[in-house]
């Protein structure tokens, strides 16, 4: 039988979700634009950086195999610390964008965590959301988050 394959994005947002309707949080910004953004930031990063790293993990459960997939905007290797960054691009000015909607955007960089953790074997690694107002193409790092533990023995298997 097939596994079942669900991306990390539309796992944290089912998982996550909030039932905030407010009119503000909508965005014109296009995956076109988003997309060259996050070239453009990936491309300034140091050496160390990797772009766009694919991250996968599966498990079975209820005689069922499940794979759950995504893609890390970034993962930095620099020198004894790893860290995982998460890019989000938007028209809104950052300080309009609902709790509910950045929870998702750590929810979605600590699943990339867990999954970068439990296969490289590592104890902990920061996370880093960064974001871009598009308009103006300002960035600015999100605090929290950081330092992130590795996850009890009891997830691990």
């Amino acid at each position: 039988m097939a596994a079942h394959q669900i991306g990390i994005r539309q796992l944290v947002e089912f998982l996550r979700r909030t039932g905030d309707l407010s009119p503000l949080t909508t965005s014109d910004n296009t995956a076109q634009e988003g997309s060259r953004i996050h070239r453009k930031l990936q491309k300034s990063r140091s050496d160390s950086y990797q772009a766009e790293v694919s991250l996968k993990t599966t498990f079975r459960y209820l005689d069922e195999d499940y794979v759950v997939e995504g893609r890390a905007d970034g993962i930095d290797y620099r020198d004894d610390q790893v860290m995982i960054e998460e890019i989000k691009t938007s028209d809104l000015d950052f300080q309009t964008v609902p709790d509910a909607t950045i929870q998702l955007y750590w929810a979605q960089a600590q699943v990339y965590a867990y999954i970068l953790m439990q296969q490289d074997h590592l104890n902990e690694l920061e996370l880093q959301l960064t974001y871009v107002q598009t308009p103006d193409e300002k960035s600015q790092p999100v605090p929290g988050r950081t330092p992130l533990p590795k996850p009890p023995a009891s997830l691990m298997h």
